[in-house]
């Protein structure tokens, strides 16, 4: 689930900046965490997810701004060099 959670916020990251995303993350594993915990409430916490998730595909291409692009795959190069170098 915490993959699932990154993943959420590196799509928000890339159309609304990494601030943005940094929240879509957070929350995302907040609500992957209840579903968990409260299985009464899974598919709620799922079903938001997944309105987000859908939300950012349909509005991030209209809306989005082009900085933030830039800076959430600077965000995740820099992330995958500083694996690579850990683990080197």
């Amino acid at each position: 689930m915490l993959i699932a959670a990154l993943v959420c916020g590196l799509v928000t990251a890339y159309y609304f900046g990494v601030k943005a995303g940094t929240y879509a993350a957070g929350a995302s594993a907040a609500l992957f965490f209840v579903g968990t915990v409260i299985p009464g409430w899974s598919s709620w916490a799922y079903a938001l997810i997944a309105l987000q998730l859908i939300g950012v595909c349909f509005l991030g291409p209209r809306m989005g701004k082009p900085l933030g692009q830039r800076k959430a795959i600077l965000a995740v190069r820099i992330g995958i060099s500083k694996l690579r170098n850990r683990f080197r």
